[in-house]
């Protein structure tokens, strides 16, 4: 039993090393805003149905996002808001996201309209972007020409405003161009689907040898503890 044992813990240790390896490249979630106030009915920024046309650019510093997990070379693949609400559909939505000065469009509804459930809805990226540690303008717009109960939203109180809105009838909605400067401090709590590779190739290659040397000592470890046990 002792020698299955010193043949058996090197095994144990060197998968041990790999799982802990392959996490540093898995799915997370940077959730900016934590609050569980409702968005008012009929005035709210994001998403508003209850008027044909809506368009919604929200602020996030760099500090906010760094504050939540997010690092300069993670690539951002969806974006996510917590609904109160399922009016739809929103036809036309888009989604685009802004950082230094360059727009990408990231996500549309592909010519169908798009309805969000209650809970989190979040938007896969068509393009995912990787993020280069500035602030980040996210924007979702939408073009009806007609309106339903408007959808609701969890949000977060912030210092300063970082969130511009517009809203109106017959107009088109992503063409529509929101006051000069944020209206509100109100903004929608919103993740940000990411994956985070903290090793670079090189670091890799390295890691792996590194891996490959300990697995060799302990072998020999173990081969050294059979031969002991065995002559004594």
């Amino acid at each position: 039993m002792k020698i299955n044992f010193y043949f058996r813990f090197p095994l144990v240790l060197f998968l041990s090393m790999v799982i802990g390896m392959s996490g540093a490249f898995a799915q997370n979630y940077a959730q900016v805003g934590y609050g569980t106030t409702s968005s008012p009915a009929w005035t709210g920024a994001l998403m508003n149905t209850y008027w044909h046309d809506n368009i919604c650019q929200i602020d996030f510093p760099a500090c906010d996002l760094l504050a939540e997990g997010l690092l300069p070379g993670d690539t951002i693949n969806s974006t996510g808001w917590f609904l109160m609400s399922s009016q739809g559909p929103m036809n036309g939505a888009n989604l685009s996201v802004t950082e230094a000065g360059v727009t990408t469009a990231v996500w549309n509804d592909g010519g169908t309209g798009w309805t969000p459930s209650f809970g989190w809805n979040d938007l896969s990226f068509s393009s995912p972007l990787v993020w280069g540690g500035g602030d980040l303008m996210v924007e979702f717009c939408f073009d009806n020409t007609t309106y339903s109960n408007s959808n609701t939203y969890q949000y977060t109180a912030t210092l300063t405003s970082t969130v511009n809105y517009a809203y109106a009838d017959g107009q088109a909605g992503c063409s529509m161009t929101p006051l000069s400067g944020p209206e509100s401090a109100n903004r929608p709590n919103t993740r940000f689907g990411y994956s985070s590779v903290v090793l670079l190739p090189l670091q890799v290659v390295r890691m792996q040898l590194h891996l490959t040397t300990i697995w060799q000592r302990l072998l020999t470890t173990a081969h050294v503890l059979t031969l002991v046990l065995a002559l004594t």
